[in-house]
């Protein structure tokens, strides 16, 4: 029986060990494998097609820098291609300036043009402000809506044909049983490798090609490949129920090595069900902002009211 102490199929040292599929890799065999898993998920699901623009979401941290870093080096050679990075500033004093900092170091070294949009330039506000309020929405509620728009926003304004997401298989699989949790059907329509279909120009597709590699993956691979990374965490996150299943499924995941794939894999195809019986009414226009929601008013002019209201009655 080998053990955890065995070389690499290949002879070297072993320097990462995948329990769900009893593999010792070496850093070269190891990055082979993260790389062959990226480019099947996105040949597959034909997430990146020819002659685009593909932004890829950069924060700074290890799963942003690993998505910048394999679609640099997966289809840095296809001249049909322009790679953008796009970083949002939510205005987190202490914390989003290293983040920002370290997109512009993996960036220069990728030779990968860097903007950045700010809340504040964007809504009015930042998420210390909003820190500041007394809310029971919590900051994480705003930060989420207000990023997705901003991303959305920008992606339009810098003419990018798909938005490139760093997420890996532990947050895919945690979304889902958030979503199974909380009977949140709706919400698990938009999930899947593959965004939903929609006739709308406004709305950029996003992406998941990482959503095959567990978070340690993504994580030893950032480290093998020297990225710059910000790994500390906000100082105003407070997804208190989030946290909770990802301990749960890293338990799982550690009794029953496997378990976070199986979720993704299940998932996508109760995904693909859902979808064929999506009886939703088309996304119509905001009365309020323009941008296209499946309310009126949208959830992003929605929560900044909220926020003038709070803010006049402190």
């Amino acid at each position: 029986m080998r053990t955890a102490a065995d070389p690499c199929t290949c002879g070297r040292p072993s320097a990462v060990y995948l329990a769900y599929g009893k593999e010792h890799l070496c850093v070269r065999c190891f990055a082979r494998l993260v790389e062959k898993r990226v480019r099947t998920t996105v040949r597959k699901h034909r997430l990146i097609r020819h002659h685009q623009r593909v932004g890829v979401c950069v924060s700074g941290g290890k799963d942003s820098a690993t998505a910048l870093h394999l679609m640099h080096r997966l289809y840095r050679k296809r001249s049909d291609l322009d790679l953008v990075a796009i970083t949002v500033d939510e205005g987190i004093a202490g914390y989003r300036e290293h983040g920002i900092a370290a997109c512009r170091e993996n960036c220069a070294r990728f030779d990968i043009p860097h903007h950045v949009f700010t809340f504040h330039d964007a809504f009015g506000i930042t998420m210390d402000d909003v820190a500041g309020l007394d809310d029971e929405l919590g900051p994480c509620t705003y930060c989420g809506v207000l990023r997705r728009r901003l991303l959305n926003s920008a992606a339009r304004e810098l003419g990018v044909d798909v938005l490139v997401l760093g997420h890996n298989a532990d947050d895919e699989a945690q979304s889902v049983l958030m979503n199974l949790l909380r009977g949140d059907d709706r919400r698990m329509i938009s999930m899947g490798p593959v965004p939903p279909r929609t006739a709308d120009p406004a709305w950029i597709p996003r992406v998941r090609p990482l959503r095959a590699l567990l978070e340690r993956e993504t994580t030893a691979y950032a480290v093998a490949k020297d990225l710059t990374m910000e790994l500390g965490e906000c100082p105003h996150v407070t997804r208190a129920f989030r946290v909770a299943v990802r301990d749960m499924l890293k338990d799982l995941e550690h009794q029953y090595p496997g378990s976070t794939h199986t979720v993704v894999r299940t998932s996508d195809r109760l995904v693909a069900r859902l979808r064929e019986h999506d009886d939703r009414p088309p996304a119509t226009a905001c009365s309020s902002c323009g941008e296209p929601s499946s309310g009126d008013p949208c959830m992003v002019c929605s929560l900044l009211k909220r926020v003038q209201e709070k803010c006049s009655t402190d």
